[in-house]
């Protein structure tokens, strides 16, 4: 990387903390890594984001509570950078951004109209997509049935865009299953729309199956989490609330599951993949299958067939050979797909080629 390559201020919500952080965070982490001047502002003070930001390395400031000293911080930070990168917005982004002209936007997420319906909120929240869009001199999204949702929904032909999967930070070592594993693991904002009611049905089917002995443990934290546990009740399922040791927490675990409706990408996929950790995933269709078509690490059934969902687990579980092939090779392709190196990479170029 030249000495001379642009300045790239990364923006990004500094809450709720969740994985579109993590991948801000990682990916600034690796571009510095590769010589590149990257640095990540928060849009307010927020102990988790400041925290992983440290422990990443990553200098990172974080914008004043107030609407107008956040509007007049992200315009001074914005000055002072070539290219400024936009994970995820808010509607006051585009006051603060006129008349830049090299804005990256990355599309994280599906667009509002299409998870939210046509409520007054949801119209005014497209007016905002379609104001940043406007603006963007070029746009990544992270998958291609994302980006094809962005362009159905109002993201302009004229704008180009262009795929870039996910990177993750892919450990040194993998775990191995313990002797006796008969533990389900999942990571997840506790929200809607993340497929955690199916989850917990189905360990209800994996009881009433005769495998009361598998036990599930959710990590995470939302809105939902005293829906779940109700949900949950006389059910093998313990939610561990939010994990600082995540290495730790998937160490305990020999198996994944994925139940969402649908997914812009699915790192809740390669996390445990590339640990060496099989996952089993409801094919549904959306963003998440184009990580499964890559991931020999996980093991794909139709959108909610939980019987099928118990059957494979069960016999992953309990088939050795099956399941350190999927975690031998699921580890392999994350290594491939979903490095770190190859989304700073894919990034960077999309930044060579944006106008000077």
């Amino acid at each position: 990387m030249s000495a001379q390559s642009p300045a790239v201020l990364h923006v990004v919500p500094s809450s709720p903390f969740g994985g579109v952080q993590r991948v801000a965070i990682d990916l600034v982490m690796t571009q510095r890594a590769r010589g590149r001047d990257a640095t990540l502002l928060g849009t307010r003070p927020e102990e988790r984001f400041e925290a992983a930001a440290r422990e990443a390395g990553v200098p990172a400031a974080t914008l004043p509570h107030g609407l107008r000293d956040r509007i007049s911080g992200l315009r001074a930070q914005a000055q002072h950078s070539d290219i400024v990168h936009l994970h995820l917005w808010a509607p006051w982004y585009p006051l603060a951004l006129r008349g830049h002209g090299r804005i990256v936007t990355h599309l994280h997420n599906a667009p509002s109209l299409y998870h939210s319906g046509t409520s007054l909120r949801t119209l005014m929240a497209n007016l905002s997509d379609r104001c940043i869009l406007s603006q963007s001199a070029h746009v990544l999204s992270v998958s291609d049935w994302n980006n094809a949702k962005w362009r159905e929904f109002g993201l302009s032909a004229r704008i180009p865009c262009q795929t870039v999967l996910n990177g993750i930070r892919i450990p040194a070592h993998c775990w191995r299953p313990r002797k006796q594993g008969t533990v389900l693991g999942v990571a997840s904002r506790l929200a809607e729309r993340r497929g955690l009611e199916e989850l917990v049905d189905a360990m209800g089917v994996l009881k009433a199956a005769g495998r009361g002995d598998i036990q599930l443990r959710i990590a995470g934290d939302g809105p939902e989490r005293s829906a779940l546990e109700r949900r949950a009740a006389g059910l093998p399922i313990t939610f561990v609330g939010h994990v600082s040791d995540m290495d730790k927490f998937w160490a305990e675990t020999d198996l994944s599951v994925f139940t969402a409706l649908w997914e812009p990408f699915g790192l809740r996929l390669i996390e445990p993949a590339a640990r060496g950790i099989p996952v089993v995933a409801y094919r549904n269709g959306s963003g998440s299958d184009e990580v499964i078509d890559l991931c020999r690490g996980v093991s794909a059934v139709p959108y909610g067939d939980s019987a099928a969902l118990v059957r494979e687990i069960i016999d992953i579980l309990e088939t050795p050979s099956r399941y350190g092939r999927m975690a031998r090779e699921g580890r392999q392709d994350c290594e491939t797909h979903f490095s770190l190196d190859a989304m700073a990479e894919s990034v960077d170029a999309v930044y060579a080629r944006m106008p000077a």
